[in-house]
């Protein structure tokens, strides 16, 4: 089962939380980083070296850094709503370190994301998909 390591009120956190959500996933979350503590322990550098949020670990295979995350998770499960990203199976987004991310609103256009939070805020009467409300 996919896991996520993270705070949920951290704003990369949710950027990955959300398109779990959108992609339908079964995944386990479990907190790290702020007052959760973790980030700091030799497990979470062993998967992560930066110790910093969020991290997945799919099977085998562990991701960090947001946007590679969003990558990772649109080219493995996003099927052909996501294939303009990155072609099914790409290898490229597995490797964390060999691509840079993206800026946090290029990020959030490329993927969808901005007309899709803007069209629930819209259905929800102004709550997002973050907000406890």
């Amino acid at each position: 089962m996919l896991q996520v390591w993270g705070r949920r009120s951290a704003f990369n956190v949710q950027k990955v939380m959300w398109l779990i959500g959108e992609l339908n996933l079964q995944h386990e979350h479990i907190p790290a980083g702020g007052s959760f503590g973790v980030r700091d322990t030799s497990e979470f550098l062993a998967m992560n070296p930066h110790g910093r949020i969020p991290v997945v670990k799919d099977g085998g295979t562990v991701v960090w850094e947001s946007h590679t995350i969003l990558r990772y998770l649109a080219a493995v499960y996003g099927g052909p709503a996501t294939t303009y990203l990155y072609p099914p199976n790409s290898n490229v987004c597995r490797q964390p370190r060999a691509r840079p991310g993206y800026s946090h609103i290029e990020a959030a256009r490329s993927l969808g994301l901005v007309d899709r939070v803007n069209q629930l805020q819209q259905e929800r009467g102004g709550v997002t998909p973050t907000s406890k409300a």
